[in-house]
């Protein structure tokens, strides 16, 4: 029931194919963890606060190229329903040429406990 009534924040970010990268999440303020509903629409499950997509395209002699994907999201989920918003499915895929990857997944859920802002990293069990 905590979890219902708690405010969530989730942050997920993960690289497809080749480098690691320093994805800085920032800091959460105590105003979005407070928001109890969405400003416009206050039937809303969960809203995308931010979102940010970086694509590269790397060379190799010998392999070719490849791609790097790096995404950066972050979603207010509002009550139990929303929750789906914070399962993604990236789809991968193998070829001739060899086969996609998928690197350093992070995960954060903020939630407002006794006034404080409370933070959960994503455990990897949470990852399949």
């Amino acid at each position: 029931m905590k979890l219902f009534f708690s405010i969530t924040l989730a942050f997920i970010s993960f690289s497809i194919n080749a480098q690691s990268s320093a994805v800085k999440f920032g800091k959460v303020s105590m105003e979005q963890v407070a928001q109890k509903l969405h400003a416009i629409d206050s039937d809303s499950e969960a809203a995308i606060l931010y979102k940010k997509e970086r694509l590269f395209y790397n060379y190799s002699s010998g392999k070719g190229f490849n791609t790097t994907r790096e995404v950066h999201l972050r979603i207010k989920i509002y009550n139990k329903a929303g929750l789906d918003w914070a399962t993604k499915v990236v789809s991968l895929y193998t070829s001739n040429s060899g086969e996609q990857k998928i690197y350093n997944i992070k995960g954060f859920t903020y939630n407002l406990v006794n006034g404080k802002i409370e933070e959960s990293k994503l455990k990897k069990e949470g990852i399949f």
